[in-house]
């Protein structure tokens, strides 16, 4: 059986650790795609908390996912690793996360994909953070 005790616990200080991601990014259309980059291959990360926020553009809702592959923007693909709840832009993408932390791992180039999801339009604006707990670096 495997350990889940972390062998790497990076703090979660800031946007410039490894460990955490809090932006703010314009122009996303149901398609963009948003490159979380740790800069070493194959991390393991358990994301622990997860907030995502329109701040303005066209769309009405937005289903945020986040894929261990390049170029993957649909739902049901064997790299997806976190599948959100469609969310009106009101209001704030929150979830408790039940499960935290979500295992999952990034590609050979050290990056996950997030896509926000708009469900309209390319002049979304969005607000993120995400914070993780990396487990082993490969």
């Amino acid at each position: 059986m495997q350990s889940t005790t972390p062998i790497v616990a990076i703090p979660l200080v800031d946007a410039s650790s490894p460990s955490q991601y809090a932006t703010t990014d314009a122009n996303i259309g149901a398609s963009t795609v948003v490159t979380l980059n740790f800069g070493r291959p194959f991390i393991r990360l358990g994301l622990v908390r997860f907030k995502l926020k329109r701040i303005a553009g066209s769309a009405a809702n937005f289903t945020p996912f986040i894929f261990s592959k390049a170029g993957v923007t649909t739902a049901g693909n064997i790299s997806q690793e976190y599948e959100g709840s469609a969310t009106a832009v009101a209001n704030l993408f929150d979830p408790q996360l039940a499960d935290a932390p979500v295992v999952m791992q990034t590609d050979e180039n050290g990056r996950l994909y997030l896509v926000p999801g708009p469900d309209a339009g390319a002049d979304n604006q969005f607000e993120y953070a995400l914070r993780f707990i990396v487990y082993a670096y490969g």
